[in-house]
C-alpha cells in the first residue's frame, strides 16, 4: 500500500487468501443457482406436525434477507479478486471499480440487517413473505 519511487512493498496475496476467495466464490455461485427458488418462496405444506411449527424466528428473518444478502456477498466476492487479480496496480481504473463495489456491499450489509430486523425495505424482500413481521417486532410480542 505505501508506494516509495513507484515501488510497493506490499506482499503478494498468500495461498490461504485465494484458496479462501475460491471457496467462497463456489459456495457463492452454488446459492446463485438457487436464488429463484429463494425469491419464490414456497411455505411447506402444513399438516398436523410440521417442521414450520419449529422454526424459529431467527430462520424465518434469514430467508427474507437470503436474496439482498447474495447480491451484497456479490460484492465482496468481486472486491475479493479484484484485489487478488491486480496486486500492487496503482491505477485509478483498478482502484475506482474497487471503490464503487465495497461501497455497494456496505449499503447492501445495511440493506441486509434492515430486512433482517424490520423487514424493510420490502423491495428487496421476496413476495410472499413481505408482509411477515421483522425480528424486532416478533421478540417484542
Amino acid at each position: 500500500m505505501f508506494e516509495v519511487f513507484g515501488v510497493t512493498n506490499t506482499p503478494p496475496p498468500s495461498v490461504g487468501t485465494i484458496i479462501s476467495l475460491v471457496i467462497f466464490t463456489f459456495v457463492w455461485l452454488v446459492l446463485l443457482t438457487r436464488i429463484r427458488a429463494f425469491w419464490q418462496f414456497e411455505p411447506p405444506p402444513r399438516s398436523s406436525v410440521s417442521l414450520a411449527d419449529f422454526e424459529s424466528p431467527v430462520q424465518n428473518a434469514i430467508r427474507r434477507e437470503i436474496p439482498a444478502a447474495l447480491i451484497t456477498g456479490g460484492c465482496f466476492v468481486a472486491v475479493g479478486w479484484l484485489s487478488v487479480l491486480t496486486h500492487g496496480s496503482n491505477s485509478i481504473w483498478v482502484a475506482i471499480p474497487g471503490l464503487i463495489l465495497g461501497l455497494v456491499a456496505v449499503v447492501g450489509i445495511v440493506v441486509t440487517t434492515s430486512i433482517w430486523l424490520v423487514n424493510r425495505p420490502r423491495a428487496f424482500v421476496p413476495p410472499k413473505l413481505r408482509r411477515a413481521p421483522g425480528l424486532i417486532s416478533r421478540v417484542r410480542d
